[in-house]
């Protein structure tokens, strides 16, 4: 679970500054990432 969520948190960070027009996007799905783990 740990190793699927920090692929994920890993390829939002390499794709922010490639895709810098959806860094808006990236955050938001970060943010459900998040809050998915939290929840």
């Amino acid at each position: 679970m740990q190793k699927f969520l920090l692929t994920v948190l890993a390829g939002a960070l390499l794709t922010a500054p490639v895709a810098a027009e959806t860094t808006q996007r990236d955050l938001e799905v970060i943010g459900r990432a998040l809050g998915f783990v939290d929840g």
